[in-house]
Order: structure tokens, then C-alpha cells, then sequence
């Protein structure tokens, strides 16, 4: 191994140099290569998304939410407990 402390980088024989381009090269073209063909090439569809049709989003999913948890009777459970929290915080103010 060659001694480097003096700072002095030790000089690399010419044909691993070229060996090192030439591969450096290779690599740089066939990266360039890959996303040319990314960004040319169509969407491809997976076969689980073949089947399936659109479906229009809801139109107003906060009502449907609340609607929701009203049928369900899971409101009420969130109202039972603000009051519950607000007596809690008002019981210094009485």
C-alpha cells in the first residue's frame, strides 16, 4: 500500500482509469435510458384495477357522516360526553 500521509495522492495506472470511465459510462447511459422509458412509456394497469368501474364520490360526506352516527345512535355518545367534559371544566366557575 502506498504511503499518503506526506498528502500526496499516488497515481492510478491509466488503464484502470479507463476501465473505471468506461463504466461510469455504462451505468450513466442505461440510468439515462430507464427514465427516458419512464416517462414515454403509457400507464400500465394492474390486473386487480381491470374489473373495476368509477364510482362518483359523495356528494356531501360530512351529512352522510352524521347521518351516520345518528342511525346509529353514536352522536349521541359525543354529546353525552362534551357535557360531561363541560360541567367537569365549569364546576370552579359555580
Amino acid at each position: 500500500m502506498a504511503d499518503v500521509s506526506d498528502g500526496q495522492v499516488p497515481a492510478l495506472p491509466d488503464d484502470l482509469i479507463n476501465a473505471a470511465k468506461a463504466e461510469i459510462q455504462k451505468a450513466m447511459s442505461g440510468a439515462l435510458n430507464q427514465s427516458t422509458n419512464l416517462v414515454h412509456a403509457p400507464p400500465e394497469q394492474s390486473p386487480s384495477e381491470e374489473g373495476l368501474t368509477y364510482v362518483d364520490p359523495i356528494q356531501d360526506p360530512y351529512g352522510k357522516a352524521i347521518k351516520y352516527l345518528e342511525q346509529h345512535n353514536i352522536l349521541q355518545l359525543f354529546q353525552v360526553s362534551l357535557l360531561c367534559n363541560h360541567a367537569f371544566l365549569m364546576r370552579d366557575f359555580v
